[in-house]
């Protein structure tokens, strides 16, 4: 009955990597949205995979939580779309490389469907985050040769080619969005109060595709050798593209995030999806180091998370009311709670990161800590939220308890990976870090973000770091290598 009790979220952490284990093998198909566990022969969302979330949070903590060969799964399925995808990008588009849209299943279905939701072309940009994501926290360049980068580059074609410049007289006139979008399952109202659900340029769109870009530019970095330019035309489209991208939009009314290019009303303040944060989490490319967004972007969820009391009477004229709103801060379980949990995370929020973990043990699970209709995206995805409450890397550091909840006063975690090939044991104790170590997995440069001073030794001897003026710690390894870091006493 007590949901802080710690052993609850712990129990809920290992749980959710229990049934990845369980629901997610080599050889097999990928957990679905009820996992492995259906009972039915019509089962809700008929077991499949939505793209638009869903499949995503099942496995956003795979390499986090030391479960990477679950994923292989995931990638076969992605292989698949990729294949069938093709056909979809040149019939539908007439696009080079691939595509998926909101949902697929066993029969690696890449077209659109359910309606106006379904027409999202977006699926095959988020799905190659998973490839990428391996890369960074395996370091494993082959894997980024052979697998990921081939995916990447068709999924970034289709968007090449898909773009295409706003025309004169609108906002951002000549900048490349993508034609027509549409924000997951919301609407929005214009001036002279008709509603609709495609526009162009929505921000998850543009989001999306300005990661996978930057993604598909790293890989390319990674992949050259001295003297051999790797994939040069490839490159110079991709830049060229990148730079003429419309860029985000801050509401000059409001000062939040806005969802869409242009600055329209919403018929729903409290929808449940808050696809426009895409940037914040999963991506990174609304981090502190962008002051001007980072703050949109709190002000576009806390304003999202507030929804509107008088909604009944003002919200009446919706034509899309969605499942369920948001009001008065609060979420109701399930894999809502979990983004806006990570959210809250990226934003450094520990207290309200945790008061949605919360709202996800009290009202987003049966007993047996499956999600209503037996889902289990929340159940999976928790098993992150616990674990960014301890250790993130995601912004190009290992951050040591970046937002650690004051009801784990003190406490111990093992075998958390981090980008950059690293595994990471943290022990703390009257909320602050005592020790941590450090095992490197590939060599090369190690940093460290850590609130106080701390000192770092390997085999006994102290090793020479430098700070940089953003207050990181960096510092060499070796490959095999254990490094302790301690607070200072």
């Amino acid at each position: 009955r007590d949901f802080q009790d710690p052993y609850l979220s712990e129990l809920l952490f290992q749980y959710g990597r229990y049934l990845l284990i369980a629901s997610s093998r080599k050889g097999g198909l990928p957990a679905n949205l009820q996992g492995i566990w259906n009972q039915k022969m019509n089962p809700p969302w008929s077991s499949d995979y939505h793209l638009n979330i869903n499949l995503q949070m099942n496995y956003m903590a795979a390499e986090a939580v030391n479960l990477a060969e679950c994923t292989l799964p995931l990638f076969s399925l992605i292989d698949s779309l990729a294949l069938h995808g093709r056909h979809t990008a040149k019939v539908m588009y007439d696009a080079r490389g691939w595509v998926a849209h909101h949902l697929t299943d066993v029969f690696w279905r890449t077209a659109p469907a359910d309606g106006v939701v379904g027409l999202w072309p977006m699926g095959s940009g988020w799905l190659t985050r998973h490839l990428y994501d391996h890369y960074l926290y395996s370091q494993d360049t082959l894997f980024l040769r052979r697998r990921a980068f081939p995916v990447m580059k068709e999924a970034a074609l289709f968007y090449l080619d898909f773009l295409e410049p706003v025309p004169a007289g609108l906002p951002l006139a000549g900048k490349l969005v993508t034609n027509p979008s549409h924000s997951p399952e919301n609407a929005f109202q214009k001036a002279d109060g008709t509603q609709y659900q495609f526009t162009y340029g929505a921000t998850m769109d543009m989001q999306i595709i300005h990661e996978l870009f930057t993604h598909c530019l790293q890989a390319i970095e990674t992949l050259r050798e001295p003297g051999r330019p790797y994939e040069p035309e490839f490159k110079a489209e991709l830049e060229k593209a990148l730079a003429n991208l419309a860029p985000l939009q801050v509401s000059p009314q409001s000062g939040i995030l806005q969802e869409w290019t242009e600055d329209y009303k919403e018929p729903e303040i409290g929808h449940r999806h808050i696809s426009h944060l895409y940037g914040l989490f999963p991506g990174n490319q609304i981090t502190a180091q962008t002051p001007g967004l980072y703050d949109a972007a709190r002000k576009a969820l806390e304003r999202r998370l507030v929804g509107n009391p008088n909604a009944a009477t003002e919200e009446a004229g919706n034509r899309y009311k969605s499942y369920g709103s948001y009001l008065d801060g609060k979420s109701f379980g399930g894999w809502q709670s979990v983004w806006i949990s990570m959210m809250w995370l990226r934003l450094g929020e520990a207290a309200e990161a945790y008061k949605h973990h919360q709202y996800q043990l009290k009202y987003g699970m049966k007993p047996n800590f499956f999600g209503q209709a037996y889902q289990l995206d929340g159940t999976f995805g928790s098993s992150n939220v616990v674990a960014e409450m301890l250790l993130q890397s995601g912004a190009g550091a290992l951050d040591l308890l970046p937002a650690l909840p004051a009801a784990w006063p003190s406490g111990f975690v093992s075998g958390l990976r981090g980008q950059g090939g690293f595994q990471v044991d943290i022990q703390w104790d009257k909320g602050q870090l005592t020790e941590a170590q450090v095992r490197s997995e590939q060599g090369g440069e190690c940093r460290l973000r850590v609130s106080g001073p701390v000192s770092i030794r390997s085999n006994g001897r102290e090793v020479p770091v430098k700070r940089t003026s953003t207050g990181e710690i960096v510092f060499p390894t070796q490959k095999g290598g254990i490094y302790t870091v301690s607070a200072a006493k």
